[in-house]
């Protein structure tokens, strides 16, 4: 466990490299919030988005330096390496969680005390934490097998691919104007939550055991 916690380490001084955007983004955040009218929603799409994107670029660093080379000289297993990668990216999207509510809050107390709904902040940046975590949980595997530079190529080809494919689902459901979608819609508004939460959980668990096992086979 030691071990996990200094690999996290060195992934969270990498992000020393980022403290200036990091600075420049909640500064950026904050005058925009205070001038604009969709201030939270603005807060809690542009901050978890932000932080997840920097978060995989640790990816980048490993990829330039050969870190991975180095650290399988350390007495370390590659599936500690791996999983020290999913707790900093979640750790990361964690705080950039908090930020964004946190950020959201203050620019919407200094605009209008009255007009703070904690409870609607705190939805809107888990929608949009839960979609980048989503975007990450496909990205890690893919980065791991072909490294960051042809990696994101490659996602980027698979994130038109799925958005071909949804885009025919939704062309092909809106020919049925038949279809009744309202007992759909209560099932989903009663157990959505829990259904998301277990997916969210079997797509990490997921992508950590292929990511392990990509990792397992790769030559370094």
């Amino acid at each position: 466990m030691n071990i996990v916690k200094g690999l996290i380490t060195k992934e969270i001084l990498n992000l020393k490299a980022y403290k200036k955007n990091f600075l420049l983004i909640l500064l950026f955040v904050l005058v925009f919030g205070l001038f604009s009218e969709k201030n939270s929603m603005f807060i809690t799409i542009y901050i978890p988005i932000c932080f997840g994107m920097l978060a995989i670029n640790g990816f980048y660093y490993d990829g330039i330096s050969n870190a991975e080379r180095y650290l399988l000289t350390l007495p370390l297993s590659r599936k500690e390496m791996v999983r020290s990668k999913y707790i900093y990216v979640l750790l990361v999207d964690l705080i950039a969680f908090i930020l964004s509510v946190g950020f959201s809050s203050i620019v919407l107390y200094i605009k209008d005390s009255a007009a703070v709904d904690l409870i609607d902040i705190v939805s809107s940046t888990a929608g949009t934490s839960i979609a980048m975590l989503i975007v990450q949980i496909l990205q890690i595997p893919i980065l791991i097998k072909f490294g960051y530079e042809k990696g994101r190529y490659i996602q980027s080809l698979f994130f038109l691919l799925c958005l071909g494919i949804g885009a025919g689902f939704l062309m092909v459901g809106s020919r049925d104007s038949a279809v009744n979608m309202s007992g759909l819609v209560i099932w989903l508004e009663q157990y959505g939550v829990y259904l998301l939460t277990l997916l969210i959980i079997f797509g990490l668990l997921l992508s950590y055991h292929i990511s392990c096992k990509i990792f397992q086979k790769k030559e370094i």
